[in-house]
């Protein structure tokens, strides 16, 4: 809408970051706040990302990618069958290709979210969705899922780093998938393990 572009040469760069731990406390958590945030599922969702082998990270990722075009849409595409063939056959994104899925998918779901609702607010607010139950909003949230996810995992042992980034893309299908996500995080953390039957 600016007209004002991040390259793909930036994205893919060193920038200064802060890392920190969760949750923050000023004094140690009590054994039963512990307990609850270590069975908070995207916490178990995290710890399987982190302990999974690349080969199970990219199995993971393929299959989330493969959903996410499905449900919503996204698989009409090229570019973004391109990537689930990548992901599928256990290949990475580069970073060209990573802004053109910024640029042809991303960016065009995104003005579609925005543009819409600079039109509905002409029209009667009672009957507005919330961003969260927004079909535009969520398929959105998918594009920028697999745009993430095409990165595939960064490497056979992840860094701190790595980790936000790989579950970024875990993160932003939450919101697309909405309240079909605990039985969709269920399927991925059982293909992370290797449980998956």
């Amino acid at each position: 809408m600016t007209g004002v572009r991040l390259t793909a040469e930036w994205l893919s760069g060193a920038h200064p970051y802060l890392t920190f731990q969760w949750p923050l406390a000023t004094e140690p958590p009590a054994p039963e706040e512990l307990a609850e945030y270590r069975n908070d599922p995207e916490v178990r969702l995290r710890e399987e990302v982190e302990a999974a082998p690349e080969s199970r990270q990219f199995a993971a990722l393929a299959h989330l990618a493969e959903l996410l075009a499905t449900r919503f849409r996204l698989g009409e595409i090229p570019l973004v069958r391109d990537v689930l063939t990548d992901l599928a056959s256990g290949r990475r994104a580069g970073a060209q290709r990573v802004g053109e899925l910024a640029e042809r998918l991303v960016a065009p779901l995104a003005q579609e979210v925005f543009h819409d609702d600079e039109e509905d607010e002409e029209e009667d607010s009672a009957n507005d969705l919330s961003f969260e139950q927004d079909p535009a909003w969520q398929r959105m949230q998918a594009g920028i899922a697999l745009q993430i996810a095409a990165r595939g995992p960064k490497g056979t042992a992840l860094t701190a780093v790595d980790i936000p980034m790989v579950f970024d893309a875990y993160h932003h299908a939450g919101l697309a998938f909405g309240d079909d996500w605990p039985a969709v995080r269920e399927t991925m953390r059982e293909i992370l393990s290797g449980t998956v039957a």
